[in-house]
């Protein structure tokens, strides 16, 4: 199976499992998920893309891009959580909508990063 593939099933699994997300918004993060690479080069950053769980106060990666030269990274964080107490961002970009931006926030590594968080959106509802 191809890496973009895999990739798009893992996506696909992870929000059929942990959100309440319909086919649509999943194929929506699988497109939006195809440029993160690209984005991640370009503002010279790790780029991720996270879906609200079940849970409000908690948030699954489900896509990461990572910058050709120097992601803060050492692991895959695919499938972790972003937590509220950790990333507060994250969950009131999810929660409201709004473009959350020079946040502090914690890493699944434990390291301070400032984020700045856009929504994805499908027909003006939150994905």
């Amino acid at each position: 199976m191809c890496s973009l593939c895999k990739s798009n099933s893992t996506i696909k699994q992870m929000c059929e499992e942990k959100t309440s997300l319909n086919d649509k918004e999943i194929e929506k993060i699988i497109e939006v998920s195809k440029t993160l690479d690209l984005m991640s080069n370009f503002y010279e950053s790790d780029v991720f893309i996270d879906v609200l769980s079940f849970n409000k106060d908690e948030a699954y990666v489900v896509a990461h891009g990572k910058p050709q030269y120097q992601s803060i990274y050492n692991e895959n964080v695919v499938g972790k959580k972003a937590l509220k107490k950790n990333e507060p961002g994250v969950i009131k970009t999810l929660n409201t909508v709004m473009t959350t931006r020079d946040i502090k926030a914690i890493t699944q590594e434990y390291k301070l990063v400032k984020q700045t968080i856009q929504p994805i959106t499908l027909n003006e509802k939150l994905i």
